[in-house]
């Protein structure tokens, strides 16, 4: 049941509740208002009679005066007069109303008892005061019970406008929108408060989460922030494209400039090849010195991971040349790049201690792609390549071959393994299609 209802139920509850006990001490009120009146109306007749003094020599005069009575009092029911003895001496009733009122008062004259009395007076007037009464009350409380019902609306409205508008922002929260603000302007002085503790917590979250995405990829924060991956040391298997790319000559580079130049020129460098791993749905698994390695389909499952991997890396190339071409013009050396790509089993998840951890992909294939990346150095300045070099393994081109062009350079023994691998050359000025 919404808060509004539950309100707008509890003001009503309680208006009724007002006039259920205004009615029910009106009718208390009434009982021993009744009582009392009537009481004193037959002390006044038992009054009238002991004041007879011919009681016990003239019974006429005794009727006469019952019935005298009963004209002083029209709701007179009955009176009955009795002797010492119990014995009735006068008496009538007067009316067949069946709502009385009973009373027997003892008779004494100059000091002795010389008999009892017993009236009864009808309560129909008494009745009809009351029920007008009663008919009045009411009125007056279903007239508050309307009041209340849209006082308590008015209220409720008040109170619960805010409070939907804070729920309505959590819901937004809950679906990782940050950028979920409340109206700090809306409702009382607490609700307003609770809007404000909500904006800020919100851009803290933001915040947070922004500075989180800046030391793990972006889809690795989202998927922990939103509990797809636990915050415990596990991991599970899976298929991947694991890419290397690694800036060469940086050495000697990184020697001849200033370390603020250096980091800046790394930074400019990143930011290129971050751009186009996100944009083919990778994730940034680690910056190694000048190197940087991205995985594809972990821990976001995606389609065709291997065509991914292959356009993030033509993106590279194209991105790194436009800027060689500026460096070229400022007077710069343009900068060597070398990009391994392979697709094999690796275990993803959380490495580390229950302190630190880092969610990264392990296995051989990820020693693969390195060595294989670590192969681009002998074809720099060969007729193939100048600056940019990309090799990928059977693997990859064995699912890709239909969507990019690749020149076999034969076999290479990568360090660390046996036997020799076959490494395929992406062609120059090829873009694969979008998987």
């Amino acid at each position: 049941m919404r808060l509004r209802t539950r309100l707008l139920i509890l003001f009503t509850g309680l208006s009724l509740a007002t006039v259920l006990a205004v009615v029910l001490l009106q009718r208390e009120n009434h009982y021993r208002e009744t009582r009392q009146e009537q009481e004193q109306r037959a002390r006044a007749v038992a009054l009238s009679v002991a004041m007879q003094r011919a009681y016990e020599q003239n019974l006429l005069d005794l009727q006469r005066l019952a019935d005298g009575l009963a004209q002083v009092f029209p709701d007179l029911e009955e009176i009955t007069v009795l002797d010492a003895d119990g014995k009735t001496v006068a008496g009538k009733r007067y009316h067949e109303n069946a709502h009385v009122w009973t009373d027997t008062v003892n008779l004494d004259h100059e000091g002795r008892s010389i008999g009892t009395v017993r009236v009864a007076f009808s309560l129909e007037r008494a009745d009809r005061a009351y029920a007008a009464a009663v008919a009045q009350t009411t009125l007056i409380g279903l007239a508050l019970a309307v009041a209340g019902a849209l006082l308590g609306l008015f209220i409720s409205r008040g109170i619960t406008r805010g409070i939907e508008n804070v729920s309505a922002a959590m819901a937004l929260v809950q679906r990782d929108d940050l950028t979920a603000r409340v109206d700090e302007n809306i409702g009382d002085l607490e609700v307003k408060q609770m809007a404000r503790s909500f904006n800020t917590m919100v851009a803290g979250l933001a915040q947070a989460h922004h500075a989180f995405a800046r030391y793990v990829s972006r889809q690795v924060a989202e998927d922990i922030l939103s509990g797809q991956i636990p915050v415990q040391l596990s991991g599970e298997r899976r298929r991947v494209t694991v890419l290397f790319a690694d800036l060469r000559e940086f050495t000697p580079l990184s020697s001849e400039l200033p370390p603020e130049q250096v980091v800046e020129l790394l930074n400019q460098y990143f930011a290129l090849l971050v751009d186009a791993v996100f944009k083919q749905g990778g994730t940034i698994d680690k910056f190694i010195g000048d190197a940087l390695m991205a995985v594809f389909n972990a821990p976001n499952a995606i389609g065709a991971h291997e065509l991914a991997a292959v356009n993030a890396a033509v993106q590279m190339r194209a991105a790194i040349r436009q800027l060689n071409a500026k460096r070229v013009t400022a007077g710069a050396k343009p900068l060597r790049v070398g990009i391994g790509v392979h697709t094999g089993d690796v275990v993803a998840g959380n490495i580390g201690s229950p302190d630190r951890m880092d969610y990264t992909v392990i296995g051989d294939t990820v020693n693969v792609t390195q060595r294989i990346e670590s192969a681009t150095k002998t074809l720099f300045g060969s007729r193939r390549a100048q600056d940019v070099v990309v090799l990928c393994s059977e693997q990859v081109v064995e699912v890709t071959v239909g969507a990019a062009v690749f020149e076999p350079i034969g076999s290479f023994e990568l360090k660390g393994k046996r036997g020799s691998r076959p490494l395929y050359l992406l062609a120059e000025n090829v873009l694969p299609r979008v998987a």
